[in-house]
Order: structure tokens, then sequence, then C-alpha cells
């Protein structure tokens, strides 16, 4: 009996790596990826089984994008932690009056502001929040929250006119639309005009209508988030695409998101500027043996940007696997599978604050380039 169970799973790996050539076949001879031959891939069991798919997708990042890895200079800016909408799945958001609730002031701006002119950033990643309905900043008071908003970015506009702006997901313009009684149109071009630069891709989570029912159930359809990204692209306003993988989603959810990418950026060339592919542990309501609980594999998350390059061909040219604090050799692993985006000075910094972690000093341009170096690649300083 186990010698024919040990047959079969023969020939389901024999399998499992024929359909895999055959999709690696597919793809050199310039055909689209499948979303089988996409599983396909997924499924492959080992690092040596997937030599030929980091090769091909490795080969086809040089071709579209160089043999570099671009990277920024920035600084995080969090408003506050408060959500008071979202499902409290992770340590962040924080509930209005929670302990850990905090709302910053103009001093705090201030100070983050001038750590960007110190560090020469070209960068402020700019986070509301997501949901705060009752939003005031100490020394910006405003009546709206919309209004604070607008301060918080003339502001900076003011005090650091060298850093571009990235910030706000399409559930934050849809709640500042509902609470100003404004349309969605009129907060984009609101947000434009007073200094944002790129819409931040929060709140895809995973781009499928029953995993999103199931985890965020608050929070925007695919439909909706997918209608305010294409608002905010025909205003000049390009949206970072995220993929946030978890234990919380099958293969086949997240290779439905990478669809809804492509097929998205093919009627809306440019609208993604970016995909981050993000990791998630388990959520803080369930038992976490370790700090690495939940977290998918490191051959999984290194196969999904690989398997992400060649889903998206040419539509979304930089990819990038998003630090994680403990295991930052991963994402310079990402760098041979496909990856071609080291993200920013201050990513290490938001992945603390994402995963309620005390928030450390982000890296140095000199570090950053440094781990690039380390993985054998050469840094591009990217404006």
């Amino acid at each position: 009996m186990m010698s024919q169970t040990l047959t079969e799973q023969t020939a389901i790996s024999r399998s499992i790596r024929e359909r895999a050539s055959v999709a690696l076949d597919a793809v050199e001879e310039g055909q689209s990826l499948t979303a089988s031959q996409a599983l396909a891939l997924l499924a492959l069991p080992s690092t040596s089984d997937c030599a030929r798919l980091r090769w091909v997708a490795d080969a086809r990042k040089t071709h579209q994008v160089g043999g570099g890895i671009a990277y920024e200079t920035g600084q995080s800016l969090f408003l506050t932690n408060i959500c008071e909408m979202a499902p409290a799945l992770y340590p962040y958001p924080a509930r209005m009056g929670s302990s850990h609730a905090y709302v910053v002031s103009i001093d705090t701006i201030d100070d983050v502001l001038q750590a960007a002119k110190s560090g020469q950033s070209r960068w402020l990643n700019l986070s509301g929040g997501g949901f705060h309905s009752q939003l005031v900043i100490p020394g910006l008071e405003a009546p709206t929250v919309l209004k604070t908003c607008l301060r918080v970015l003339n502001h900076i506009q003011e005090q650091a006119p060298f850093c571009r702006v990235r910030g706000f997901s399409p559930d934050e313009i849809a709640f500042l639309a509902v609470v100003s009684n404004r349309s969605e149109a009129y907060i984009l071009d609101c947000l434009k005009d007073h200094g944002l630069s790129v819409l931040e891709g929060f709140g895809a989570e995973i781009l499928e209508d029953a995993h999103r029912a199931r985890v965020a159930p608050k929070k925007l359809t695919v439909k909706r988030w997918l209608e305010i990204v294409a608002l905010a692209h025909r205003r000049g306003l390009p949206t970072m695409a995220r993929l946030e993988a978890g234990p919380l989603e099958n293969w086949e959810q997240r290779v439905a998101h990478l669809l809804q990418l492509r097929a998205f950026q093919d009627i809306h060339p440019g609208a993604f500027q970016r995909l981050l592919i993000q990791l998630w542990p388990k959520p803080s309501h369930q038992p976490m043996p370790g700090p690495q609980a939940g977290l998918i594999a490191e051959l999984d998350a290194l196969k999904l940007v690989s398997v992400a390059r060649l889903l998206l061909g040419s539509q979304i040219p930089h990819i990038q696997l998003g630090w994680v604090p403990e295991r930052l050799a991963m994402s310079q692993h990402a760098f041979e599978w496909g990856a071609s985006h080291a993200g920013s000075t201050d990513d290490l910094v938001y992945a603390h604050f994402l995963r309620g972690l005390p928030q450390g000093a982000g890296w140095t341009e000199a570090e950053l380039r440094g781990l690039i170096q380390e993985a054998g690649r050469s840094p591009l300083s990217e404006t």
C-alpha cells in the first residue's frame, strides 16, 4: 500500500513538472501565461524544480527593465493608526479609544519632514489610517477630515517641496467622498491639486470578492476598488498595485488577483506604477507559536514573484517583494526571481508599522544600496 502511495506521489510530481515545463516553453515562445499554467508553476515542489522558472523570470525582468535593482529614498508619515471600519485582522489598525491609538501633531509632522530633508528623501509616503472621520491634527486643526488632509498636504508642500507624496487608498477616497458629500472625482482632484503624486494601492488585499467578503467585508468590492483606480488614472494619478499574501487565501485567489491587475492594465496602460507583494502573518487573534508563524514559506514567496513577472509581462514593469523585518534575505533572494525593485529606504519602518511592531529607524541610502549589492545586483536610484 505504501509503495502504491509513493508511486502515485511520484506520478503527481512528474505531472506537475511536465505542466510547468510546457508553461515555460509557452512563455519563451512569447505567449501570455494562463491561470492554469501559473498554478502549475506555483505547484513546483522544490528549489531545484524551480531553477528554470527562476532563470526565465530573471531573464524576462532583465529584458524588460535591465539587470539593476531600482530603489527610492523616502520617509513615512503616519497621521494616525486609527481605522474605524476595517476588520481587526491584524495589529494595524487600532480602534478608537484603544490604548495604542494615536494621532500625530504638527510637531511630529515637522520632525518627519526634517528627517526627509536630512536624508535627501525624494518621496513622502503618507498614511491616513484608512478610515477616521474625526481626524484632527493638533496644530493643523480643520473642521472636516478632508480639509485636515488638504492642510497636511499644503504643509508638506511648504516645508518639503523636494518630496513627492504617495498616499491614500481607493477605500479612503470612497470614504472621504461619503463624509464630505462630494464625488470621488472631486476628492481625487483636490488631493492632486494639493500635492498628491501617486495613489497608494492600500486595501487591495486580494482582488477576489469571495476572499474580500470573508476577510474585509467592509472594504470596497473589486469592481469599486478598480473604478477608483481608473478615476485616478484619468486624472494623471498612477497607483501602486499590491498583493497581500498570507495564510487566509489560496493560490487560485492569488493568481486571480494578478489576472485582475493584468486585465485592468491592458485597458488602462500605465495605471499601476509598480507591484508590491506584501507578506502577512496569521491574524493577531489566532495562536502564533513564533514570530514567523503564518507567513508563507520563502520558496512560495519567491515562486509568486516569478509568476507575477511572467503573468504581468510588461504591463507592470517593476515588481517588489516587501521586506519582512526578520527575513530580510528573502527579499534579497527575490532579485534573482524576477523582482526589479527594492522599495524605499523607509520600507522597514512601514513593515514594522503594519505588523504592530515597535517602529525603528529606516535604512540610510547607503544601507539599502548595500543590501542590493550583497545580492550581486547594481542599485539604481529612482526619482
